[in-house]
Order: structure tokens, then sequence, then C-alpha cells
């Protein structure tokens, strides 16, 4: 079971009893404790190291997780540090069909909708060329597009609770671009998909960053993750 805990001011994320929340055997892998000391600046030398391993990088990195959890806030503060390209699948799709979401799904329903979120993943990643690749919430609803990402990339579950996602979501509205997927006020709805969804997201992962942290520590996370010496 997955949970965040808080301890002498710094929240992290824990294994309970060995397994995550979706019942998968693959350890969650905590945030670094640099991380929540809120520490993000680098040293001289490790800054020259980490530009030097990033340039051995030529696969993209994925974005994954829950509407709120900063997919495309971090995604493109990342790609800004690694000097990477930056690549958020849900706003190719919209600038490619001239429609926002809630159209889409009202012209083609959520089949259509997926199905075009899919090939525009495959197509991003399949543009070679370092990148981060921001992706949809559903993203993960096809077996495919998990498969898919962790064979090409390194991917990156963003998570962060129900009660957090859906204050950042109320605090932004989205209404006009992505319609509710059940209909319920959108803390209710928000618990819901995470307890629907948990076991893909996992299931897609290489790692679990806790997301309800500031982004700039974020991106500090996935920058020690990719490389050791990122940590100073």
């Amino acid at each position: 079971m997955l949970s965040v805990s808080a301890g002498a001011g710094k929240a992290r994320l824990r294994n309970v009893g060995g397994k995550c929340s979706a019942g998968l055997n693959r350890p969650l892998l905590p945030v670094l404790p640099s991380v929540f000391t809120g520490r993000t600046e680098l040293t001289v030398r490790s800054q020259l190291s980490v530009k030097k391993d990033m340039q051995l990088i030529t696969q993209p990195i994925f974005m994954i997780g829950a509407r709120g959890c900063g997919k495309t806030t971090v995604g493109r503060e990342l790609a800004r540090a690694l000097g990477f390209q930056f690549t958020d699948t849900d706003l190719i799709l919209l600038q490619s069909t001239g429609l926002s979401v809630a159209q889409i799904v009202e012209q083609e329903g959520w089949a259509g909708f997926r199905t075009r979120e899919s090939d525009i993943l495959h197509e991003s990643a399949n543009a070679g060329g370092s990148q981060v690749i921001a992706t949809g919430g559903g993203i993960v609803l096809s077996e495919t597009n998990r498969r898919f990402m962790r064979a090409v990339g390194t991917v990156f579950y963003l998570y962060a609770p129900a009660d957090v996602l859906a204050q950042r979501l109320e605090a932004v509205p989205e209404e006009d671009q992505r319609p509710s997927l059940t209909g319920r006020p959108i803390a209710e709805e928000i618990t819901e998909i995470l307890l629907a969804r948990e076991a893909l997201y996992q299931d897609a992962a290489h790692y679990v960053l806790d997301a309800s942290l500031p982004p700039p520590d974020v991106v500090s996370a996935i920058m020690q993750r990719l490389c050791p010496c990122a940590a100073g």
C-alpha cells in the first residue's frame, strides 16, 4: 500500500508491507533525501558531470500521472535543465485537431480520443532526439502504451494524493478542456480515478516520485535518478 508520511518536516513515499497499493511486487523507489531538504542547486563540478552524462541520454523521458500532478510543469522545467526538447502530448493533440478535449470526446467518444492520444505518444517518442514527454493522465489505460514507454525510454510516475490533486485542479479549472469522467465533484472523481489507475501507473513506471513537493524539488529528484552525481 502506497502512503505518504511526514516527519521532521520531510515528506517521503514509503512502501507498506513490501507491496505498493496496486498489489504489485515491484517496490516503490523513495525520493532521495536531498529532494526533501529543498536543495536543488548543484556544485559547478556536479553541473559539468551532469551535462556530460545527460549527453549520453538519447531515449525519451516520460512523465506519467493523474491530472494535476505536474507533468507539464515538471516536464518543461526538466527539459530546460537538461537542454532537451519538451513535448506535451495533450497540447499536440489540441493543436493538431484544432479541437478541445471536450469537443473530441463529443465527436468521437473517449475511445476515439484515446486512439488519437496513443498515436501521438508513439509518433512523438519515435521522432528521435533527446526529449521529455509529458503524457495525458489516461495514457496508461492502454497496455500497449505502458509496454511501449517502458521499452523505449525512462518513465517517471509523479504521485500525489487525491486531496492535493483536487486542490490544484480546483484552483485552475479545466472544465472547458477536459470533460468529467464520472460526473462527480472533482475531489470524488480524482479519488476514484486514482484507485482505478494506480496499478497501471505503477506498472508503467521505472521510478515513483512525490509530486506533492514543489516542481524544482521534483526536477532535482529526477536529475538524481538519471545521474547519481547530481546528488552532489
